[in-house]
């Protein structure tokens, strides 16, 4: 206590007079604070710059970072200094390093109003859950996981919307809506408009060209056609595009000519092509003589689990219009040879000609195995082809121009 005391005197007079009558140290130390935290400017100017400069690095414990800001706010509180709530909450959210970044686009976008209890809250889960992975293969599943949101992101699969009303939130609030919810008419001023557009009439006329002599319609058309019960602006759009450019290719037609060459068939698939119900997208096209006779493009009837399966699906209903185009075939010319079809999938004309039964394909429905037999009997087969020329790649997903132009024209279309 004597050499504390021999210290005084460098204090002020008013100072040394309120130490002077302590006698212990502990007794001492609470005074000489509470003086120090008195109610000035200059103790408010260093408590406010003690809040401000307050950042986490980014190796530090969440855990005493959250601690050390709450001792500040009671500082500021002890000294009647009015600091909003809110404004409390974002201060220790912009306290937070660059790596939480996507944290703070959770907490801010998923609600309307913040309070500093929800971001202590959010934080202190947030250590919870980052504790419990602490197994050998964490950083192999926060990989997997960040590529999965990378991917749902980068295909449009879901988007970040506000609450709607009269709605409860899951645990991290995050709401998310399909995407055929955004697309489709969903206001009254929506339906409204699309009351008084004729949509249908629109895709039944385009519908009448692609059937009849227009295979380069095919993939956009099996996307406008998918919503004729309830189409949105953004679909009516589309058709206005579509007829742009039919509009611009009016004169493209099928050229057919004699030839010595038979039928010929393509087949290719889109894997989970569909974002409301994850579909794939079938489409085949049949030529004789590089000039097109039967093309389709449509949804397949159920999920594929693989790329290979969606392929083996496509083959199939392939398989099936070639058996109807090779009796015709042989009943108009007389011919009846072994159709090629061509596909770019080595995994699935390998699972034609495995015969085996195995784990990967034992859940295919048994009319997905109907090609195997045609191909055993001959009446088929199954060839690869290089993805670039296989022209009914612009028939199950959007191509790039110069494909776009390719595939026509391997499919006979002049302009």
């Amino acid at each position: 206590m004597a050499s504390m005391k021999y210290d005084l005197p460098l204090l002020a007079y008013k100072t040394r007079f309120s130490l002077w009558q302590e006698k212990t140290a502990a007794e001492l130390w609470l005074k000489l604070e509470s003086i120090c935290m008195s109610k000035d400017l200059t103790s408010k100017m260093h408590i406010k710059m003690k809040l401000f400069s307050h950042k986490l690095q980014e190796s530090g414990s969440v855990l005493n970072h959250i601690s050390v800001f709450k001792e500040i706010v009671a500082d500021l509180v002890s000294m009647e200094v009015q600091f909003d709530d809110e404004d409390l909450g974002f201060l220790l959210l912009c306290s937070l390093p660059s790596s939480y970044a996507n944290f703070r686009d959770t907490i801010l976008l998923s609600r309307d109003e913040l309070t500093l209890a929800e971001v202590y809250e959010a934080l202190q889960n947030r250590e919870k859950m980052k504790g419990s992975c602490c197994s050998g293969d964490r950083e192999k599943w926060i990989s997997v996981m960040q590529e999965e949101m990378q991917s749902l992101e980068k295909n449009g699969t879901w988007e970040l919307v506000h609450l709607p009303k009269q709605k409860k939130p899951v645990r991290c609030k995050w709401i998310f809506k399909r995407k055929e919810a955004l697309q489709c008419a969903s206001t009254d001023e929506d339906v409204e408009y699309m009351s008084r557009v004729p949509y249908s009439s629109a895709v039944d006329s385009l519908m009448y060209a692609m059937v009849c002599s227009r295979p380069d319609l095919s993939h956009a058309m099996s996307l406008v056609s998918r919503y004729m019960a309830n189409p949105g602006k953004e679909h009516w759009k589309t058709i206005q595009w579509i007829f742009r450019y039919f509009r611009g290719t009016a004169d493209a037609c099928l050229k057919f000519s004699r030839t010595d060459k038979g039928l010929v068939g393509y087949v290719d698939s889109d894997f989970a092509a569909d974002l409301d119900k994850r579909r794939s997208l079938t489409g085949y096209v049949f030529t004789i003589g590089s000039c097109a006779v039967s093309w389709k493009a449509t949804l397949q009837p159920v999920v594929a689990q693989s790329t290979t399966e969606a392929e083996y699906m496509a083959i199939v209903e392939a398989c099936k219009e070639s058996v109807w185009l090779k009796g015709l075939f042989a009943e108009l010319c007389g011919v009846d040879s072994c159709i090629n079809l061509f596909c770019d999938s080595q995994s699935a004309i390998c699972l034609i000609k495995d015969q085996m039964f195995h784990e990967r394909i034992k859940h295919i429905d048994i009319k997905y195995h109907y090609v195997r037999d045609v191909v055993a009997q001959g009446k088929l087969k199954v060839c690869k082809i290089s993805t670039h020329d296989n022209p009914a790649d612009m028939m199950t997903k959007p191509v790039s121009v110069a494909k776009f132009e390719i595939c026509s024209s391997l499919v006979g279309i002049v302009v």
